[in-house]
């Protein structure tokens, strides 16, 4: 499909050249000659397009529209020269559901950065990714049936890229991040575990071992494993802190950093949404995870749930047929009568 020139744009908004040149303040020779030429985005100043911006109808939208797909279009040939293939069907559903076509294009980057395998760009890669909005596109990475055709050697290099980044966990702060995602990702697709975890940073181990536990409760559905980990949280202050920092960063009502600091009372106004969605979608095993290790101290932190109390508790009534675990579903029972006695 050709790009739209700035005399197509003029047209459809019934503007004259000399309109555009009134409207903007851009000299009329300047207009001319960008009026009909095909690469005439790539040829325009920085300036004269802010300048054309507010003066062209559909501008804006065409500068977004080409640079996006530009970069789409980089990313793909360098992932196809890879042999990986990008699901444009995949793509376009996404799209269709109103996943931002960046953030898209953010994820098939960082396919390709792992691909290339230099850890360094790995690690301030994905980094970035630790956030709901981009946490989730990035799975779609690395699913069957996702954002890549066969994500069989994503995968592989995904597990390789763990393992180099290890050693640099203790010392930086993006390079345990990106582990932990690499992780996560690896244990939710394939039910396996991609790495090991730290020797060393009693906080980085707890968030791993949380971000691989995650992972594979949502890919096996293992009850058990929720039950293992709700004793373990509730034996360990530390891991108790990393469950709260976790939710609480990924979705943005705290800002995450290195300190794992989280406020005594926070209003969750982003995780509640958030975790109302995942009841509404998540298999039951998670559904027992938030039961059994995440609500309960999240209540505390947040007793009104963002004022949205009694959408959880309907929530979770919804749910209460899929719980087979009779303590699970008792505890589910409780959180109900407690918030329906929240004000």
């Amino acid at each position: 499909m050709s790009q739209a020139t700035l005399a197509d744009l003029a047209g459809a908004a019934g503007l004259t050249a000399a309109d555009i040149a009134h409207d903007s303040g851009v000299s009329e020779a300047t207009i001319s000659r960008l009026w009909d030429t095909a690469d005439w985005l790539t040829r325009a100043r920085t300036a004269t397009l802010f300048a054309l911006i507010p003066a062209v109808p559909g501008l804006l939208d065409l500068v977004h529209a080409t640079t996006t797909g530009q970069r789409f279009d980089t990313v793909t040939s360098e992932l196809t020269s890879a042999g990986v293939h990008v699901n444009r069907a995949a793509v376009d559903e996404l799209v269709a559901g109103g996943t931002r076509e960046e953030t898209i294009g953010s994820a098939l980057q960082a396919a390709a950065t792992i691909l290339r395998g230099d850890v360094d760009e790995i690690a301030r890669t994905l980094a970035r990714f630790w956030g709901r909005d981009q946490d989730q596109v990035l799975g779609h990475l690395f699913n069957t049936g996702g954002l890549i055709v066969d994500p069989a050697p994503l995968l592989v290099a995904g597990a390789d890229a763990a393992g180099e980044l290890l050693p640099r966990t203790a010392r930086s702060f993006n390079a345990f991040m990106a582990h932990a995602v690499l992780q996560h990702h690896t244990a939710r697709s394939t039910g396996a575990v991609c790495a090991d975890t730290p020797s060393q940073g009693a906080r980085q181990a707890a968030f791993l071992r949380r971000s691989t536990t995650i992972g594979l409760i949502i890919a096996t559905g293992d009850l058990d494993l929720v039950s293992r980990y709700a004793s373990e949280v509730a034996r360990s202050p530390l891991a108790g802190r990393i469950e709260d920092w976790a939710h609480a960063t990924y979705n943005r009502d705290v800002r995450p950093d290195p300190s794992w600091w989280v406020p005594r009372s926070v209003v969750l106004h982003r995780t509640a949404d958030q975790v109302l969605r995942e009841l509404a979608s998540y298999p039951p095993a998670y559904v027992a995870y938030l039961v059994e290790v995440w609500l309960p101290r999240a209540l505390t932190r947040d007793p009104r749930f963002a004022g949205r109390a009694r959408e959880l508790a309907q929530a979770l009534r919804l749910r209460r047929d899929d719980i087979d675990k009779s303590a699970t579903a008792h505890q589910l029972d409780q959180l109900v009568r407690t918030l329906g006695r929240t004000p």
